[in-house]
């Protein structure tokens, strides 16, 4: 099942942009009206706090009515720090990589 995401304000991308996620979703799906598998925009969602999820929903989407009901389950998921966060959010570890992971860390757009 997919789900379609309408961007009604182009300049609130980069908050979206900063998101720490396995595989960056490309902006220019979401501004393209492409589709996002469903399972791909829950990681995306999980990766935000409640507020931002919230701000996300109300202010920047359009959601179908199956997007909507994914929202509330999502919300009822207690959040967990994804090991790929890197210590970025408030109260997470930073975790320090092996050395033949650090050229690629390295590289990562850090918000």
């Amino acid at each position: 099942m997919e789900l379609e995401f309408i961007i009604k304000d182009k300049r609130r991308l980069a908050v979206i942009n900063d998101l720490s996620v396995e595989e960056p979703i490309t902006l220019h799906r979401l501004a393209g009206k492409n589709r996002i598998p469903e399972a791909m925009m829950g990681r995306v969602l999980k990766s935000m706090e409640e507020k931002e999820v919230i701000e996300l929903i109300d202010e920047e989407y359009w959601l179908t009515d199956s997007g909507r009901e994914m929202i509330k389950q999502l919300r009822k998921i207690e959040r967990v720090p994804s090991p790929n966060s890197q210590g970025q959010r408030e109260g997470s570890q930073v975790r320090i990589a092996p050395d033949h992971k650090r050229k690629q860390i390295d590289r990562r757009r850090v918000p």
